[in-house]
């Protein structure tokens, strides 16, 4: 995996400058009515003709479309042009953590889930190490979460995001095998689309976020009308390695993006359906099923979050310890008695 540099995180920019050099036909058009008043002492912008209205907006769309053609973006149609041209080239990184606030990370990592203490260390030491390093944005190595399901591994990732508050882009790998939804489609497919990596980025105006990929080894291959195999370890392969993500090309909207400050978080329960070359990029750290004493734990710092009594506290500890000392009680069932016994005592009383 390369390491970063100093240089490289300086150097950041998201897009090519001559993206945000096409400015907005509503701003255009907003410039062209405000001249236009002026000229003619019209003082309100309803006032101005119908007639002189429609002029303007013919000739902001010519000088719209005109800029795009002259900055490489006239292949887009108006709808994907104002998508684009609404985001700054420079779209900012969400800032590294100091070496204080990550021991506070890893800490409340460690308490809340302890579990998955080969994830928070691993963790904790990246950012640390970040810190001291002196990285322009905050970004966390690439890592696969493998072990059972119902162990949290998709809970521990929201967590950690929340936790260095960096947004979290999550999908499950099984609602498409090529990976095209997060990546996007070339324009002209039915279904063309900047896919969900480039939509988080451009709603949140952050260039590093978290993606979770759920259940990657459950993604299997998808075929083209061609007899050409795809699949999303392929898909993704290309994002895991600093220099070919640095300079990634959107197939919607076909401009170059830098990915490389994006965080990539998988989740799997069986690492034998994983491509060797995934596996060669991105390391696998495996977790297993909490011990009762974690449960406990678990439930009771859940239950003080969402206002439980303690009778309902009691009565969840009762049903898991009622499985037996040696059943092993996924996270996901503790989470759904913790929600149940929320809507039970949040529902209205009839009377």
């Amino acid at each position: 995996m390369d390491n970063p540099t100093d240089a490289d995180s300086k150097a950041f920019k998201f897009m090519p400058a001559r993206v945000s050099e096409i400015p907005k036909q509503s701003d255009i058009e907003t410039r062209l009515r405000n001249f236009y008043m002026k000229l003619t002492n019209t003082k309100f912008s309803k006032d101005v003709p119908i007639t002189k209205s429609m002029k303007i907006g013919e000739i902001a769309r010519r000088h719209h479309r005109a800029a795009a053609e002259r900055n490489g973006l006239g292949h887009l149609e108006f709808s994907a042009l104002q998508r684009i041209v609404g985001v700054p080239s420079n779209v900012p990184l969400s800032p590294p953590l100091s070496e204080a606030r990550a021991d506070e990370i890893g800490a409340r990592l460690e308490e809340e889930m302890p579990w998955m203490n080969v994830a928070n260390e691993r963790v904790w030491k990246d950012m640390r190490l970040a810190a001291a390093r002196g990285d322009a944005g905050f970004r966390t190595p690439n890592m696969i979460i493998a072990g059972p399901p119902g162990v949290g591994k998709s809970h521990w990732v929201r967590l950690f995001a929340e936790l260095v508050q960096v947004p979290v882009c999550g999908f499950d790998a099984t609602s498409s095998p090529s990976g095209q939804a997060i990546v996007g489609t070339q324009r002209g497919w039915g279904t063309s689309a900047p896919g969900r990596l480039v939509d988080t980025i451009f709603a949140n105006e952050i260039a590093n976020p978290i993606m979770l990929i759920d259940e990657i080894d459950k993604a299997g291959q998808s075929s083209s009308s061609a007899g050409t195999n795809h699949s999303m370890c392929d898909t993704l392969l290309p994002f895991l390695e600093r220099m070919t993500a640095q300079s990634w090309t959107c197939p919607f909207f076909q401009v170059t993006m830098d990915m490389s400050w994006v965080s990539w978080v998988m989740t799997a329960n069986d690492l034998s359906q994983l491509s060797g070359p995934l596996l060669n990029r991105v390391p696998p750290i495996e977790v297993t099923y909490p011990s009762p004493a974690h449960l406990r734990g678990f439930i009771n710092r859940q239950a003080q979050l969402l206002g439980l009594p303690q009778e309902a506290v009691n009565a969840i500890h009762e049903a898991i310890e009622g499985a037996g000392p040696h059943s092993k009680t996924s996270l996901r069932t503790v989470k759904r008695m913790l929600d149940r016994a929320d809507q039970i005592l949040s529902a209205p009383m009839l009377h």
